[in-house]
């Protein structure tokens, strides 16, 4: 007797799984089905084209693809290596990018590239015309919230912060680049044979930024502390990349050093900030925004 009742468990159970699976492919199909008409009645109303043109893979999933982009972040060389491979396989300006199962999109179209920073990006999902789907999982524990992981209204009010941003830099004191430039010819001049402008570059592009930034470049940091901000940065950057190529699977990436690295660059960021609200509290506000105009436009928008 318990042969049998055990026996009749196990089917159920059986046949408790064959359905569920059932279940799930028939939701899938129809999910698919239902994307696939939306889709095709969005084109149709914009005048969409189809693409032409899709991103070759060998192996299962486009894992090749995959292996080929991180093996290009580990080297460095990633910009001159898509160029390469999107050279090699004759894509086109606009290309469908199928990785671990999601579909992406890539282009260089300008009238592409207007639509969605300019003239499309109104509104949030799912009635938007675009997103920017799991970029915002991968990038948020580095960045947090900000343009970078924002849609729709987000995003245009955050692009018109850093407008306002561009437009003061445009007449900012070349005296901020002067610090930077000495270090990067000093670094240039002490060096014998082939030089790694890569490295050198990044120091001095990180420098300036962080002065246009905050508003000055050292605020009582040391150079130790500038040293530990670039490598947390730079290796954040890094792990961030291979996260995005993740997708939706990007939680599967997160290194304890990461989470450390992410918080040691708020920590940076956090103590300029103080910094500014200081330096408003103790001088007045006019006189801070002189020194830190950004820090304290953002401040306002809070």
């Amino acid at each position: 007797m318990d042969d049998v009742f055990a026996e009749g468990s196990r089917l159920t159970l059986r046949l408790g799984v064959v359905s569920l699976f059932l279940a799930y492919v028939i939701y899938a199909y129809v999910q698919r089905q239902n994307k696939y008409e939306a889709d095709t009645l969005f084109s149709e109303e914009h005048g969409c084209k189809p693409l032409k043109k899709r991103l070759p893979y060998r192996w299962p999933l486009a894992l090749d693809v995959f292996k080929r982009q991180y093996d290009a972040l580990m080297a460095g060389k990633l910009l001159a290596s898509q160029a390469e491979f999107f050279d090699e396989t004759q894509v086109g300006q606009t290309f469908e990018v199928k990785l671990l199962g999601r579909v992406g999109y890539f282009t260089t179209d300008p009238k592409n590239i207007e639509a969605i920073v300019s003239t499309h990006f109104e509104g949030n999902m799912p009635l938007a015309d675009w997103s920017l789907g799991s970029r915002r999982a991968g990038l948020f524990p580095m960045v947090g919230e900000g343009i970078f992981t924002q849609d729709g209204h987000r995003w245009k009010h955050s692009r018109e912060l850093l407008r306002r941003q561009f437009m003061r830099i445009q007449y900012q004191d070349v005296k901020v680049f002067e610090i930077p430039v000495n270090n990067l010819l000093a670094a240039l001049s002490s060096s014998t044979g082939v030089v790694d402008l890569q490295h050198e570059l990044f120091r001095f592009t990180l420098a300036t930024t962080t002065s246009l930034i905050f508003g000055e470049p050292f605020a009582g940091l040391d150079s130790t502390d500038h040293e530990i901000f670039a490598e947390n940065f730079d290796y954040c950057v890094l792990i961030s990349a291979i996260r995005l190529r993740l997708a939706n699977l990007c939680f599967l990436y997160s290194p304890l050093k990461f989470k450390k690295g992410c918080a040691e660059v708020k920590r940076y960021a956090t103590y300029y900030v103080n910094h500014v609200l200081k330096d408003k509290d103790e001088n007045s506000e006019e006189l801070a925004s002189k020194r830190h105009p950004f820090i304290l436009d953002l401040f306002k928008e809070l």
